[in-house]
């Protein structure tokens, strides 16, 4: 088959989070097993800045990956007027049409295309990748962000869900949502993202994390992903402020690239006087992230609006329990496999309560942590996720 997949961002722009890893793989999986692949996404390479890739073209893992020129982001909405003309003198030659996202100028510009001209008739499938459902931003009521997003569903969003051949969903959450949206439940599938085990072998030696940001013998609880006022750390702080006075000898770790939210947090640390027990990290090397797994005492997952979140993924697969609010998507995972605790979103006592357990409880911990390596072997590697996959764009093609 010949498949294109059109996203907002590509690797090695990682700080942008899950989709990055879930396009990547799912790229260089299909690869090796003989497809032809190829990439449209914009040039961006940070959250927080206007840095760029260079190379308009590059090869990557045997795909074709083209970055189109990102000459605006506003609310996210990266806008790449160099994709039209590629998808409509390309379109044709594709099988299959995988997009992601689903608020995107990317996918506007298909569907257009698509619905005007007869020449880009390949079908497509969408991975929503949890953006169906208003986000936390439009919930917490920014009058812009729910002008822009009333538009583009009304207008534009309804009609490119329903045209879709398949909704991807990677949990039952996310099922939901579409099915929330009005969509008919045949039409989503669920196929969840992954991990690839290959990608954990070359792991650091020992106290390789501590020594690289000066922790001593601390317990290290970990959080790793963006931070931005819907990850609930500002939650995972005060439970963490709370927990410090019944034990001692623990560090928090907040890993991750700022999506605009790291300066009340730390403003946050220092009311709390936690001065020296809360450490921010920034983004971390693959290397780096690889030690704080192994490093970690037990991952936390505190915010709602996730659908999947892979970190806790990839903590499950280096043993560690994880802790993550009842309202993610993750939860159900969790529950699945169980290798972690859930409690409810924004409940600081519980939350604490539920860290205080697996700390004090090390047998528990370990249960937990070695099913979520299990789990994670059984369900949740690429090359089974790309398996279903590709049955899935067989049968449409």
């Amino acid at each position: 088959m010949r498949i294109l997949q059109i996203t907002k961002y590509y690797y090695p722009a990682l700080s942008f989070g899950g989709p990055i890893q879930c396009t990547y793989n799912i790229a260089k999986s299909l690869v090796e097993r003989g497809h032809e692949v190829t990439v449209y996404a914009t040039d961006a390479l940070q959250t927080n800045s206007n840095a760029a890739i260079k190379n308009r073209f590059c090869s990557m893992n045997g795909a074709e990956i083209f970055f189109f020129r990102n000459i605006a982001k506003p609310y996210r909405f990266f806008i790449s007027p160099g994709i039209l003309s590629a998808l409509r003198n390309k379109s044709r030659k594709f099988d299959i049409v995988h997009l992601h996202e689903y608020r995107t100028f990317q996918n506007l510009a298909f569907h257009l295309l698509k619905s005007k001209h007869s020449n880009i008739s390949p079908p497509y499938v969408l991975s929503a990748h949890g953006e169906v459902l208003p986000t936390y931003e439009v919930r917490q009521g920014k009058r812009d962000l729910v002008f822009i997003r009333n538009l583009f569903d009304y207008t534009f969003g309804r009609r490119l869900l329903q045209d879709a051949e398949k909704l991807i969903a990677t949990t039952q959450a996310e099922k939901n949502q579409y099915i929330q949206y009005g969509i008919d439940s045949n039409k989503a599938t669920i196929i969840p993202n992954g991990i690839e085990p290959a990608d954990f072998i070359d792991i650091p030696p020992p106290n390789y994390f501590r020594k690289s940001f000066g922790i001593g013998e601390e317990q290290i609880i970990l959080y790793l992903g963006r931070i931005n006022d819907r990850k609930g750390l500002d939650v995972l702080i005060r439970a963490f402020s709370i927990l410090v006075r019944e034990k001692r000898g623990l560090k928090l770790v907040i890993a991750g690239p700022d999506d605009g939210y790291l300066t009340k947090l730390e403003d946050l640390v220092n009311r709390l006087m936690l001065g020296g027990k809360v450490l921010f990290t920034n983004f971390l090397s693959h290397k780096q992230k690889m030690a704080a797994f192994k490093e970690a005492t037990l991952f936390i997952y505190p915010g709602f609006d996730e659908i999947f979140g892979i970190a806790s993924i990839e903590a499950a697969f280096f043993e560690k329990p994880v802790i993550a609010a009842k309202e993610s998507g993750i939860a159900e995972l969790v529950r699945d496999g169980e290798f972690g605790l859930l409690v409810e979103y924004g409940n600081v006592t519980r939350l604490k309560e539920a860290i205080l357990t697996l700390l004090n409880d090390e047998r528990k911990a370990q249960r937990m942590g070695q099913n979520g390596k299990k789990y994670v072997l059984q369900k949740l590697t690429w090359s089974r996720i790309v398996d279903e996959l590709e049955n899935l764009y067989l049968s449409l093609v």
